[in-house]
């Protein structure tokens, strides 16, 4: 479409000024290179290009905020941006109006596709199906219409997908709890399932396949996770994507906007053993509490002059 409306103009592009992020979200800014080589472009002492053409202005940036920062600097370098779809041409009143309305438009979508995607996990999680993803312990098997409807391919469509608990990782997770409850610590229970070649969580997948094996990390990870004692919880975190790097962050919801069910048939562990987990996190956090009650960290003495942290704050205790 840019080459097209260039050769009508008969403006001619320059090969090494074609920007294009390909796959990559359009919230955000660090994690674009291309779109960081058109901003070292500009901030060049002479920029190569008198106009900056764009096939559709959410192409550029899905950041109001971003997209008007970039029009401003074109401005103040004397140079043009042209959306091509949206017939936007910067440099009159009109095309700044309708360039902001459009950069709005194109924030408020994303905002949008959020909302219906958790209206749909939501209804998904209240029919009992499965909305995240590879959980170590159980299996995931698509639920198909029991109407026989199909899809555009002619297949019959799935409405989701339901857990089942495959019985050799379900032993693996008692086996953990197990250990742990013994004495056990973390590395040395990761060590051992190392030792006996014991398959770690998703090193089927890509990124699996760069591990190493077990860790006291994913070890840590089985044994707080409450949905081995059969309590589900949906939507106790809001993910967004970060302004700046594109990245996925997470925030913590109200507990009130939570949704719970119990699942006694995905159940692997018992309460006893859930309990003895427990007792044992508690006993460790109150030994090795890096803050004692009045804020201080642990280790360090009442009227302590310095205020900067040691090496062994919060380790070693006098």
């Amino acid at each position: 479409m840019c080459q097209r409306y260039a050769d009508q103009q008969g403006w001619r592009i320059l090969a090494e000024h074609v920007y294009s992020d390909a796959a990559l979200s359009g919230m955000g800014v660090q994690h674009r290179p291309a779109y960081q080589r058109l901003l070292a472009a500009l901030a060049s002492a002479s920029p190569p290009f008198e106009v900056l053409l764009v096939d559709d202005l959410s192409r550029l940036s899905r950041d109001a905020a971003e997209i008007l920062r970039l029009v401003r600097v074109l401005q103040e370098l004397g140079l043009k941006l042209i959306s091509v779809a949206d017939g936007i041409e910067t440099g009159t009143k009109l095309s700044k109006l309708a360039l902001s309305v459009k950069a709005i438009i194109n924030e408020v979508y994303l905002d949008d596709l959020r909302d219906r995607t958790l209206r749909g996990l939501q209804g998904r999680f209240a029919r009992g199906l499965h909305t995240g993803g590879q959980i170590y312990g159980y299996q995931s098997v698509p639920v198909h219409d029991s109407a026989g409807r199909v899809d555009a391919a002619g297949h019959q469509l799935i409405l989701g997908s339901q857990l089942k608990v495959d019985p050799d990782e379900a032993h693996i997770v008692r086996q953990i709890f197990t250990w742990f409850i013994e004495g056990l610590g973390l590395r040395t229970i990761a060590d051992r399932l190392n030792t006996q070649t014991i398959p770690f969580p998703a090193q089927s997948t890509q990124r699996g396949r760069k591990r190493k094996g077990w860790a006291a990390s994913a070890v840590r990870v089985i044994l707080k996770n409450e949905k081995y004692r059969g309590h589900w919880v949906w939507g106790r975190r809001l993910f967004f994507k970060d302004p700046l790097t594109g990245r996925r962050r997470a925030r913590l919801r109200p507990a009130a906007d939570w949704h719970v069910t119990e699942h006694e048939d995905l159940r692997l562990v018992s309460e006893h053993l859930w309990a003895g987990v427990e007792a044992r996190f508690a006993k460790f956090k109150a030994i090795y509490a890096p803050r004692k009650p009045d804020g201080r960290l642990n280790g360090r003495q009442r009227g302590s002059p310095s205020r900067r942290a040691a090496l062994f704050s919060g380790l070693l205790t006098c």
